[in-house]
């Protein structure tokens, strides 16, 4: 496992003031793989990733991350080695950024972590490419690009330090069909290069089309960790409870299972959802 949560607990404030946002977080996330973390809104999902690359640390317990261990007691210079390890993109990044061009801003994450000028310069050129921005826009202002271009390009000056982690927060939002297309055939581009992702999101359909492990949680507390196909076929209650739905091929088919139309297991995809129907209902093959 790349992250390991072990009893972790966190507040905001101290004392009487103190607001407990994880409670007792004990939750794996495969290295090599997708791990979603879902949940209500004020769940503690974004305070959990915060864990992950040193920008909160715990109350209680510890966080292991590779060989890097963070607990209340690590100290901010060793935080160094850790962000070197893990790259985080907040939700709209493009609020970041701030250079004069494209290439600029991706190339200050490199230069940040100790690279030469011309090392930092072809590790952002290589991050662009891997974003699909085409040169010929590098030397423009960040702030001329499209929304989704602004995306790519603030994802890129994350992958321009070559972390082996990289969380995102809610990557997708805010952008148009074919942006979010092409954000989460990144994600899944990442993916097949060896990166371990780690990603927040509200869609359930982002779930189940990318993730291999899903971890929700629920007031603070992890209310499951497990696969897509065992989460999304839990007692329908289950679902009201933690505050998430199921993804759409799934509810449509609750809705034939309540109509008396059953079909087993619950299909995540389209497609899956067309072969069920198809075996279970038509009986073809």
């Amino acid at each position: 496992m790349a992250i390991n949560f072990e009893q972790v607990n966190f507040s905001y404030g101290q004392g009487k003031l103190a607001q407990p946002v994880l409670k007792d977080i004990s939750a794996s996330m495969p290295s090599g793989e997708i791990t979603a973390i879902v949940g209500q809104t004020g769940s503690g999902k974004s305070t959990l990733v915060q864990h992950i690359n040193g920008l909160l640390k715990p109350d209680s317990g510890r966080v292991v991350i590779n060989d890097f261990v963070l607990t209340s007691q690590t100290k901010e210079k060793d935080l160094v080695k850790l962000r070197a390890q893990v790259g985080m993109v907040f939700q709209f990044p493009e609020n970041q950024l701030f250079a004069e061009t494209v290439l600029a801003d991706v190339a200050y994450g490199p230069v940040n972590f100790g690279m030469g000028k011309e090392a930092a310069q072809a590790a952002a050129k290589k991050a662009l490419q891997t974003v699909g921005i085409p040169e010929d826009i590098w030397d423009k202002s960040p702030f001329a690009l499209s929304g989704g271009q602004m995306r790519r390009v603030a994802i890129a000056g994350v992958l321009a330090t070559d972390p082996e982690i990289v969380v995102m927060d809610e990557p997708v939002a805010g952008l148009d069909p074919k942006g979010q297309a092409d954000l989460l055939n990144l994600i899944e581009n990442l993916k097949g290069q060896g990166k371990t992702i780690v990603l927040i999101t509200h869609q359930m359909e982002q779930v189940a089309a990318l993730a291999d492990w899903v971890v929700v949680l629920h007031h603070g507390e992890v209310a499951a960790a497990e696969n897509p196909l065992a989460l999304f076929n839990r007692p329908l209650d289950w679902y009201q409870e933690v505050g998430i739905d199921l993804p759409r091929p799934a509810q449509f088919a609750e809705d034939l299972h309540q109509g008396g139309w059953p079909l087993g297991q619950r299909p995540l995809t389209v497609k899956a959802l067309a072969s069920q129907i198809n075996q279970e209902v038509w009986g073809d093959e």
